[in-house]
């Protein structure tokens, strides 16, 4: 891996060797979206991959990859008002291991690295504030609302099922064996139709 390493000359804009305070406004969005690029990039190398299939590894991957790119080409911006900034090329980004587990290493190889290359510059992210009692209980009625309108939704989903089992055992109870094909070849068509609509919100989210 080849990279982009600092001269030895000082910036004419950085003002002071104290990190972001002594970087020019000019600076900063590139420096904020090269942060957030790499927040990106390893919320998307950090995740539990055992149990994710080929194609879902390859998404991850391609995103993280994006990621990467987009905060070198930030990176390397910032870099011509501040010298010291250093960063890969995008060549380097884009290369990638004939391997997905290799690719997945290499991808958060290249972003700690960079992050740890420029952290006396990048912004630092802001730190989770504790909430206060009052608005922890009005969170917790908001949590309860929403398991309880969870729990009707699924009972929605599957709750014809039973129905329809007790409605096919009754035809031939009451002397109505065509009723109880009827009600199975109904219960068949919903069943593969909610099957259906599971996968393809599978599919979306393992494509997106």
């Amino acid at each position: 891996m080849r990279s982009l390493s600092p001269p030895r000359s000082l910036s004419f804009y950085r003002a002071d060797a104290a990190g972001e305070r002594g970087v020019a406004e000019l600076v900063r969005p590139h420096l904020a979206a090269a942060g957030e690029a790499l927040h990106l990039a390893l919320l998307n190398l950090t995740g539990d991959t055992s149990e994710c299939s080929e194609d879902s590894l390859e998404s991850q991957a391609a995103q993280a990859r994006a990621s990467l790119l987009e905060a070198a080409l930030a990176l390397g911006t910032a870099r011509v008002h501040i010298p010291s900034i250093r960063t890969y090329s995008p060549a380097v980004v884009m290369s990638s291991e004939p391997r997905i587990h290799s690719e997945l290493a290499r991808l958060y190889q290249l972003a700690t690295q960079l992050q740890w290359w420029n952290l006396h510059l990048l912004p630092a992210r802001r730190q989770a504030i504790a909430l206060a009692p009052e608005d922890e209980a009005q969170l917790a009625i908001v949590m309860r609302d929403l398991a309880r309108t969870a729990k009707i939704d699924r009972l929605l989903d599957y709750g014809w099922l039973p129905v329809m089992l007790a409605l096919a055992l009754l035809g031939p109870l009451y002397g109505a064996p065509l009723f109880s094909v009827v009600v199975a070849a109904l219960a068949t068509v919903i069943a593969s139709w909610k099957l259906a609509k599971l996968q393809r919100a599978s599919l979306a989210l393992s494509a997106g």
